[in-house]
């Protein structure tokens, strides 16, 4: 091979090129589950619920604002995790209502 030593530095180069363009591609994420209709029901109820306890809501029609927050929450694609989070602040929520502290 000493008689092509352009041929082995070009096979080198190749090789190189390659393993760069490899290692700069961006390492596949694992899918996100999305959450599901009914983890999605149960967290607008839930939400709905501490919203009125709170006076955010009009306990007499809570339904205007609370079609807002779902076209808002159902563009957010939301997974599993990110709904879970929001059960925990509606729930927190609710547990220092039943303390009796101001929020």
């Amino acid at each position: 091979m000493d008689s092509f030593p352009s041929l082995n530095l070009a096979q080198a180069v190749m090789v190189i090129c390659y393993e760069l363009v490899q290692a700069s591609k961006e390492i596949p994420k694992a899918p996100v589950q999305l959450a599901q209709a009914e983890q999605l029901e149960k967290m607008f109820e839930h939400m709905e619920k501490t919203l009125i306890q709170i006076g955010f809501l009009d306990s007499e029609h809570p339904k205007r604002i609370i079609r807002a927050l779902r076209r808002l929450f159902g563009r957010s694609r939301m997974d599993e995790r990110e709904v879970q989070i929001l059960q925990g602040i509606w729930s927190q929520m609710g547990h220092e209502l039943r303390k009796g502290k101001r929020l």
